[in-house]
């Protein structure tokens, strides 16, 4: 089995870069990426047409990040997840499911030395689209 994952950046635009990796690399499997459509406008009939059967979902996922001064490096951070919901609605994220980054940090979070919390899209491609009302820290 071949399996091939390519970065697309715009589906819609780039449809012709399929075909080629279909004639040229004969993949069974082709993982895209960047590929800058929401689901509901996902091209399905024209990778049908190219000889694929699409599968996708989209992202659902946010993570926050949290910075203290044992973040020495620009990617050393506290990590937690969450899945919004249409509604507006409370998400309680304890300090203590926040995760280290690197392993020569401290394993728990000094929550009164906290420099900056950041909030970053994960996972597929879509349109980022979080509203904050009130963020508090307990």
């Amino acid at each position: 089995m071949r399996i091939i994952s390519f970065n697309i950046n715009s589906i819609r635009a780039r449809p012709h870069q399929l075909i080629h990796i279909r004639d040229t690399l004969n993949p069974d499997v082709i993982g895209l990426q960047e590929t800058k459509v929401n689901d509901p406008d996902f091209p399905l009939d024209v990778i049908e047409e190219i000889g694929y059967h699409p599968e996708y979902w989209g992202q659902k996922g946010y993570y926050v990040w949290i910075r203290t001064p044992s973040s020495r490096f620009p990617w050393d951070r506290y990590i937690a997840s969450f899945t919004p919901v249409d509604v507006w609605s409370t998400v309680d994220i304890p300090f203590s499911a926040f995760k280290k980054s690197n392993f020569y940090m401290p394993k728990k979070m000094n929550i009164s030395q906290i420099r900056t919390i950041a909030f970053a899209a994960y996972g597929k491609d879509f349109q980022a689209e979080l509203d904050l009302a009130q963020i508090e820290l307990y």
